[in-house]
């Protein structure tokens, strides 16, 4: 390949990757970073105060929670940032004073993420600026495999499907004799055919 082919083909890539980066579609909601504030949940939990049941929620009853840092049960929602849908957390506890000075500990029991309702960052369209790069070496990766596969297939293709010399056997056969019918290539054809003597020969 020249060097204007390969500035070309890496222009062609570049292009192709970028394009693709502004145009695959990306979750707000990250698996990695989990909860943020500023989203709205549904949790599944026990609530308990003074070690008494109060409240059972589940999946046809959840709990929606703000995840807002003015909320009044701070304690509780500030546990929940981080993490995962589909994530349980055994037990989130904390202590409250009561307006006539009385002390309540208030504990959720299996605190289960079931969905995000509301959330705070809405999707975009296209990857951080740091994703890019990646999506680019995604892309080249990709089209090397491919290449690496289409070259493979036709080298198969070449060695087993097209048709050989009969004397040679390394050539690519283009003329058959008339008579017996065997496939030569032109150079094994100078001294007629090698199995009948013929010089009679078909093109192919």
């Amino acid at each position: 390949m020249s060097r204007a082919r390969a500035k070309n083909l890496a222009f062609f890539l570049i292009v192709i990757s970028l394009f693709l980066s502004l145009t695959i579609p990306v979750d707000a909601y990250d698996k990695k970073l989990g909860i943020e504030w500023g989203d709205r949940v549904e949790v599944a939990c026990e609530r308990y105060i003074d070690g008494k049941l109060k409240t059972v929620y589940s999946e046809d009853y959840p709990l929606e929670v703000a995840i807002d840092e003015d909320i009044t049960n701070y304690n509780f929602v500030s546990e929940l940032v981080g993490m995962k849908v589909g994530e349980t957390k055994s037990s989130i506890s904390w202590y409250v004073t009561q307006t006539n000075g009385s002390v309540s500990y208030f504990e959720y029991k299996n605190v289960k993420i079931l969905r995000i309702t509301l959330d705070a960052t809405p999707d975009h369209t296209g990857p951080s600026a740091g994703n890019v790069l990646l999506i680019i070496l995604k892309v080249i990766l990709g089209l090397g495999l491919a290449f690496v596969l289409l070259y493979l297939i036709y080298k198969l293709w070449k060695r087993f499907l097209i048709k050989k010399c009969f004397k040679c056997r390394k050539n690519k056969a283009i003329k058959k004799c008339s008579k017996c019918g065997i496939f030569l290539c032109d150079k094994c054809t100078i001294n007629g055919c090698p199995e009948c003597k013929s010089r009679t020969f078909v093109r192919l």
